[in-house]
């Protein structure tokens, strides 16, 4: 069976999302460390960033 999509639909699935100022995205940009160091500490691992 074909379905015919709209183009805004697939313009809108195919175009990238700015997720910068989105409150989870921001969440984690203003903790990661505090995370990270958290994280290494009750773990005792390293973290190594990637990217």
């Amino acid at each position: 069976m074909y379905f015919k999509t709209s183009s805004v639909f697939e313009n809108k699935q195919l175009s990238t999302y700015n997720l910068e100022k989105r409150a989870p995205m921001q969440l984690g940009a203003t903790h990661e460390q505090v995370c990270i160091a958290d994280y290494c500490k009750v773990g005792g691992v390293t973290v190594q960033a990637s990217g």
